[in-house]
């Protein structure tokens, strides 16, 4: 509309200027006001150039801008098509974790039957055993007083099968966990396969709005172009307008106040992104801390199974004991046999062969006995063997589904990202929306302020030319006549550019509306979008703290249930202590009465004999309780392996326990008889600070791992609230 004025107020002048010139020529002679009218064309002339390089340089500048949109559009696009093909790579990345878990699930329901088949073999070897054992309690209560150590041997075997009962039954609560954990699994897994249907309805969403941004920014840039070539038609027309007006430099000042709070919104716009690569850069510094922590967690558990491996060492030594003692006593019956032979020979020979037939018939049974006792114990060995080896398979399994957790984890705090990067191109697109609607406001009022200022301009124009007419009237009434048809053309110019340019600011109105309503109907779909999202997120928050509220539970049960274990089997190890106390504490009172009165010709009178003798009386009664420390071992190891998962109040009651259960007796206590005792107080002793330094290990690794949870969860929680904020 500048331009079509500054045409029309030019054709006015120059036909003013030639009226001026034919009159000239007319009357050859010049007056003042044709030389005042000439000066005012140059002066015309100057400014009309001057404009044309501002407008020049303008043009200049709006193509430029378009080259940036340009290229955000094309940056936008590359951006699009990698979260796609990240979406494709997730997706297949979940088909193979599902193919994965499914195999794994199948080698566990494998190892679960050959497991109940083992235990059934074990259930029928049991029942075996214990007819076998009633009969030879029967054979054994007609036969001598001297097969006490058989039954003190069945009697422990019988304590180890009670012990594999134990073991079966919370190996069965073990599977029955892990068929809920499997279940919990399955169900996380279809709540995420339900996370990424929605994630790729939300991209497919994204991708048809912003094919309908680009549409609509490609219809912008034509109709800018159409407006570009118009202009530029415009500036080839009017090399000779009409523009002197010291607004000009005003509205120069205010352009550039502009471009002056553009660049401070980009200088913004960048902090803001800096502040953005910081935060992501300490969010990376907290994974690679937490990837230390894991790794740390897998070395401690590493060295757990190195213990469990040495402690199992430890019990096959203690068998090859046990065997040993075995063999020992078999040589001393059959020596105290033969003594017994040779004394009764020379009063009856019959009846030493009866007794003879008599004791080869027992040894016979009793050796049938051991061989059956020994391929027993070989039997109790391999699965010993066995079940030590499923559990070590069961421990790599759960380690292997919490990696795998640990990844979908990661999975799913990355589609998170990718959903907040693509909010965060959505707003900054909305931003850049409101900014162009802003700025066609901004030129809309500069045109109606421009056209406003023409109009004055005009009338102006229109008082001088009536002066100047009134004065030439007197002299010339042929410039009169033209001046008067110049009005006439003017005035029905001026009504055209009036109504062309009401027209062109419908148009714009128009056009402002359906924008605005267009910026309307998306605000609300991305407002019920953010809910449905919030919603969602704030589902899975839930089910994740149910989720905790039950492992914690869980973990209580165990804790109460492996305490009130551990007070048993010290209660237990108390009466044992007992009973040893009170049986060297007889073997000595026995000692003393024997030895009260020594003649002084026997050899008893000398110094190291009582010794000796209260030593050799001894060790047969000792030799049992010897043997009793195997199993005890095989106990404490048992009871080392699950006390692993008890708490600082256990931890505590143990150390003042066995503190006052091992403490070493007094000097004035201490004697021969007792040194066997004491010997056996400090291996216990020993052992038992052992277990302690492991439970205090794994109390710490505990108590690390369960920070490190919460501090995730915390974590997770803080960016859902951060995230809700945000929209």
């Amino acid at each position: 509309m500048y331009f079509v004025l500054t045409v029309v107020l030019w054709w006015g002048m120059e036909a003013l200027l030639e009226a001026m010139q034919n009159h000239v020529h007319g009357g050859n002679t010049l007056t003042g006001c044709e030389a005042e009218l000439q000066e005012l064309m140059r002066q015309i002339d100057i400014m009309v150039a001057n404009k044309k390089s501002e407008w020049e340089t303008q043009l200049q500048a709006v193509e430029n801008t378009l080259d940036v949109r340009e290229r955000e559009l094309t940056a936008t696009q590359a951006l699009l098509d990698q979260k796609c093909k990240e979406m494709g790579i997730l997706q297949h990345q979940l088909l193979k974790m599902e193919k994965v878990q499914q195999g794994m699930v199948v080698q566990y329901e494998s190892q679960l039957k050959n497991f109940q088949e083992e235990l059934g073999e074990l259930m029928k070897s049991y029942k075996k055993l214990q007819k076998r054992q009633l009969k030879e309690e029967r054979e054994e209560i007609k036969s001598r007083e001297g097969n006490k150590e058989s039954k003190s041997e069945l009697t422990r075997l019988n304590k180890k099968i009670e012990e594999f009962r134990q073991k079966s039954l919370d190996w069965d609560k073990q599977r029955l966990q892990y068929h809920q954990q499997v279940a919990s699994l399955e169900e996380q897994r279809k709540l995420l396969l339900e996370q990424c249907k929605v994630v790729q309805q939300q991209t497919v969403k994204y991708q048809t709005q912003l094919s309908s941004q680009k549409q609509l920014i490609e219809q912008k840039e034509r109709l800018s172009q159409s407006e570009i070539q118009h202009l530029k038609n415009q500036l080839e027309r009017a090399n000779d307008t009409i523009c002197a007006n010291d607004m000009s430099s005003e509205r120069l000042d205010m352009s550039i106040d502009k471009l002056k709070g553009a660049n401070q919104h980009l200088k913004e716009d960048q902090c803001q992104l800096q502040e953005e690569l910081r935060q992501l850069k300490k969010l990376v510094q907290t994974l690679t801390q937490e990837n230390k922590e894991l790794n740390t967690m897998l070395r401690s558990q590493v060295d757990i199974i190195q213990n469990a491996e040495h402690q199992q060492q430890q019990l096959h030594k203690e068998l090859a004991r046990t065997n040993e003692l075995l063999n020992a006593m078999e040589i001393a019956a059959r020596k105290s046999l033969e003594e017994s032979l040779l004394l009764h020979q020379s009063s009856d020979v019959t009846h030493s062969q009866t007794e003879l037939q008599r004791v080869q018939v027992q040894l016979q049974a009793s050796l049938k006995g051991e061989e059956i006792l020994k391929a027993e114990v070989t039997h109790l060995q391999k699965s010993l063997e066995s079940s030590n080896a499923q559990c070590i398979r069961l421990t790599e399994e759960i380690t292997r589904r919490h990696d795998e957790m640990r990844q979908i984890e990661e999975d799913h705090r990355k589609c998170k990202q990718d959903i907040k990067k693509l909010r965060d191109q959505l707003n900054h697109g909305e931003q850049s929306r409101r900014s162009e609607m802003e700025g066609m406001k901004a030129e809309v009022s500069q045109l109606t302020t421009e056209l406003h200022q023409r109009d004055i301009t005009i009338a102006t124009i229109s008082t001088t030319t009536s002066n100047m007419e009134r004065q030439l009237r007197s002299e010339m009434e042929k410039a009169e006549r033209s001046a008067t048809g110049y009005n006439v053309k003017s005035d029905a110019s001026f009504t055209d550019l009036h109504d062309s340019y009401s027209v062109s600011l419908r148009s714009l109105e128009q056009e402002n509306q359906q924008l605005q309503q267009e910026l309307s109907e998306m605000k609300t779909k991305l407002e019920a979008s953010a809910k449905a999202s919030q919603d969602r997120y704030e589902m899975v928050l839930q089910q994740i703290q149910n989720k905790l509220t039950d492992i914690r539970q869980t973990e209580d049960r165990r804790m109460q249930d492996l305490q009130h274990k551990h007070e048993e089997q010290l209660q237990k190890l108390q009466t044992r202590l007992e009973e040893t106390i009170k049986h060297y504490e007889t073997c000595k009172h026995n000692s003393k009465q024997q030895h009260a009165l020594p003649k002084p010709g026997s050899p008893s009178y000398l110094p190291d004999g009582p010794i000796q003798s209260n030593s050799y009386d001894c060790s047969p009664h000792g030799s049992p309780h010897r043997a009793i420390s195997p199993s005890s071992r095989i106990s404490l190891t048992a009871d080392g392996n699950e006390a692993d998962f008890s708490d600082d109040t256990s931890v505590k009651s143990s150390h003042s326990v066995h503190r006052e259960l091992f403490a070493p007796l007094s000097p004035s206590v201490m004697s021969p008889t007792t040194s066997v005792a004491a010997q056996f107080l400090q291996e216990e002793e020993k052992r038992s600070q052992k277990l302690l330094k492991r439970l205090d290990r794994h109390i710490e690794a505990l108590k690390n791992e369960s920070e490190s949870t919460v501090i995730r969860y915390l974590q997770s929680s803080a960016s859902t609230q951060q995230f809700s904020a945000s929209n």
